[in-house]
């Protein structure tokens, strides 16, 4: 693991997260040891385990008909944003062999979780 560079992914997450609650509101972090997740498109072995980080807010949230291109480079809602920073977070994940998911529906949050497996 590149310990700059996951640093850099999951701090773009969280201050994406921060950004959706311009009002206030919760941003929880979660890790769990996990076993591969069925989400992941890896397929399930009983001895494949993981670090999944959950990142989740209760912001605005993230309307279904852009949550496809979230993660693609310069593509952005935001008036002062460059597109980049969840695009570099997904490049990151990949990179490391993991994955990365969002859930979200508008007016009620988002939640991204990242799976990181043990190679």
């Amino acid at each position: 693991l590149d310990e700059l560079l996951m640093r850099q992914a999951l701090s773009n997450l969280i201050r994406n997260a921060l950004e959706a609650m311009p009002e206030g509101g919760k941003l929880s972090v979660r890790t769990a040891w996990k076993k591969t997740p069925a989400w992941s498109g890896r397929p399930e072995k009983e001895t494949d385990e993981g670090l999944e980080i959950e990142i989740q807010d209760t912001g605005m949230g993230i309307p279904p008909a852009i949550q496809p291109r979230i993660f693609l480079p310069l593509f952005t809602t935001k008036p002062e944003g460059t597109g980049m920073g969840l695009a570099l977070a997904h490049k990151i994940i990949l990179s490391h062999n993991g994955q990365i998911r969002v859930e979200s529906q508008e007016g009620q949050g988002a939640t991204f979780r990242v799976y990181l497996p043990v190679e």
